[in-house]
């Protein structure tokens, strides 16, 4: 026969002032969505037994010092110093994030309101790391290739001679990760490529160029 465990004691949180400093968030007109839902249902359970679990009181003191005055001074002054740059960041890498699975809240929250500030530190984390710094200098490169121009298209270790069709967006942090629509020379249908899977074309290359008919003058 084994012993029964004896059971961890709750550590509940008496405090007669917890309704009262709830009451206070609930109405300081900054606090989310998650938050809010929070907040009241800690209330709730207030009102309920008396007491708070210690990991309710934990998470509510965050809040509180989250919203505490030296909190709320740097966020006003983050929010001031919001510019043109930073806001044209945030909105090139919340529509970067929205096709993927990171940073779900921010996105989450920027698509709810696409004039949603962030705060300094979720601007740092998501629009300075070392990936989302390469996305935004790709953004400042122009385009390698105009429309019109001939190109080879570096395919499964073959080329083919191309013309641009369309120059589109930079798809990702890597280097080269423009979209070009291309039309291959004796193909009838649009290819989608990256820069660099395109070479400026020189005749010097012919040789080595896959042809799709004898009609093609290359």
């Amino acid at each position: 026969m084994y012993a029964a465990q004896a059971r961890t004691p709750i550590v509940k949180v008496e405090d007669p002032t917890i309704p009262t400093r709830i009451d206070t968030l609930l109405g300081n007109g900054m606090i989310n969505e998650w938050e809010t839902n929070f907040l009241n249902s800690i209330k709730a359970g207030y009102v309920k037994y008396n007491s708070l679990t210690a990991g309710q009181n934990d998470t509510f003191v965050a809040l509180e010092k989250r919203y505490d005055a030296t909190a709320i001074a740097a966020r006003n002054a983050w929010q001031q110093a919001w510019d043109a740059d930073k806001e044209k960041n945030w909105q090139h890498m919340m529509k970067y994030y929205s096709a993927t699975p990171y940073y779900r809240g921010a996105v989450s929250k920027w698509e709810k309101n696409n004039a949603y500030i962030p705060s300094e530190s979720e601007y740092n984390d998501i629009c300075c790391n070392k990936y989302s710094a390469k996305y935004l200098k790709n953004l400042d490169i122009p385009a390698k290739y105009h429309v019109g121009q001939l190109v080879v298209y570096k395919r499964y270790g073959s080329h083919h001679l191309a013309t641009i069709v369309q120059i589109g967006d930079i798809k990702n942090w890597t280097k080269g990760s423009r979209i070009y629509k291309i039309m291959q020379i004796g193909a009838a249908n649009v290819d989608v490529a990256l820069e660099k899977e395109l070479l400026y074309y020189r005749p010097s290359m012919n040789e080595k160029l896959q042809k799709y008919d004898n009609d093609s003058p290359f």
